[in-house]
């Protein structure tokens, strides 16, 4: 299907306090996102779910109509308690913005954990940094450096796609060629930076092929 769902134990306090959600210690929002995972799971595919858990508890739960197919469960953090849930629970793994030298160090390593746990196929994707297309690198940078200031504009060059469609298009591939089967892109003004990228990388993109499969 078309619809993915990509989860995460939550990191920013205030959003907890503006919807009510109590905040807790990093485990214990890693242990409160397990629950939540198997039972989304459990409703997509069982006609009634019974669950007891630490934090939740369900009694003859229903999900009605339920998806056909069930839709890819992702689930992003690059903590220890974070890479295990992905592994238990998740069909992909969301890493945290990195270049593609880190990146390909962190898939490894997830890869290396899935190994000891038997034959499973795992996605991988990434979070980019900022998405910033001009018709040169020089004001691509420039145009980052407005966004981030000058402090910040080592690591939107570290871990974002920066530069003109030729370079943001070869920036692309580094990832592919690292391992990251998908990339969801941070747009900053977004609808304005999409069209920039949709029209400048896409073509780009479309024309040399990709072991990436979806850019979102």
């Amino acid at each position: 299907g078309r619809f993915w769902l990509s989860l995460g134990a939550g990191f920013f306090e205030p959003e907890f306090r503006a919807y009510g959600l109590p905040w807790a210690e990093h485990d214990a929002r890693i242990a409160r996102a397990r629950e939540v995972l198997q039972i989304i799971k459990a409703l997509f595919v069982e006609e009634t779910v019974d669950f007891q858990g630490e934090y939740y508890r369900l009694e003859q739960g229903i999900l009605e109509p339920k998806p056909r197919p069930r839709p890819l469960i992702w689930y992003g953090g690059d903590s220890e308690p974070s890479r295990e849930l992905a592994l238990d629970h998740a069909d992909g793994w969301l890493a945290g913005g990195a270049g593609p030298v880190e990146v390909r160090a962190k898939l490894q390593a997830m890869k290396e954990q899935l190994a000891r746990r038997g034959p499973r196929r795992l996605l991988y994707g990434l979070l980019t940094g900022l998405v910033i297309v001009r018709a040169s690198d020089a004001q691509a940078q420039a145009a980052a450096r407005r966004l981030v200031g000058e402090v910040g504009l080592e690591g939107a060059l570290r871990t974002g796609l920066v530069g003109s469609p030729e370079t943001v298009a070869g920036q692309i591939e580094q990832y592919a060629q690292s391992g990251v089967d998908q990339l969801i892109l941070r747009f900053s003004p977004g609808l304005a930076e999409l069209e920039r990228f949709a029209e400048g990388v896409m073509p780009l993109r479309l024309s040399q092929g990709s072991s990436i499969t979806h850019l979102a």
